[in-house]
């Protein structure tokens, strides 16, 4: 969802997702406010808000496993 890093050089492994939506969308696209928060350890979380035109969606929480090329 959100690359912190270079993908030329980090591998993002993001072993599942979870959606959570509070309706359904009510226009032809979604836009995804996403932000990735990283460890030192390799572990991170991405996370995103989910709008339409008539505002809030819901929420995507993605774990991150992270390692060097």
């Amino acid at each position: 969802m959100s690359a912190a890093l270079p993908a030329e050089e980090w591998l993002f492994i993001p072993p599942s997702m979870t959606t959570t939506l509070a309706r359904f969308p009510e226009a032809d696209w979604v836009h995804m406010s996403c932000r990735s928060h990283l460890s030192a350890d390799g572990l991170g979380v991405s996370h995103a808000t989910l709008c339409d035109p008539d505002g809030y969606l819901g929420e995507v929480s993605q774990p991150l496993l992270v390692r060097g090329r």
